[in-house]
């Protein structure tokens, strides 16, 4: 198995687990409507938003980081 080939893997992966994250986080359960209602919209889509900045904001803290050490 490649390189290239386990990284698109763990990344399918982290999408998936990321998104069941977020559908359990902010999708109700009992629904009327087989349409999301804006709430559940706006939340999901806030969540997901928050998966997609965290790294950026590590990698930022970091580099500070060793900014400051040297």
């Amino acid at each position: 198995m490649d390189q290239e080939r386990m990284a698109m893997e763990a990344n399918a992966e982290m999408m998936t687990m990321m998104l069941q994250s977020c559908r359990e986080k902010t999708i109700s359960k009992t629904h009327s409507s087989p349409d999301l209602s804006q709430q559940e919209s706006q939340q999901f889509q806030y969540c997901l938003t928050k998966f997609m900045e965290t790294p950026n904001h590590i990698m930022s803290a970091m580099q500070q980081m060793q900014g400051g050490m040297q």
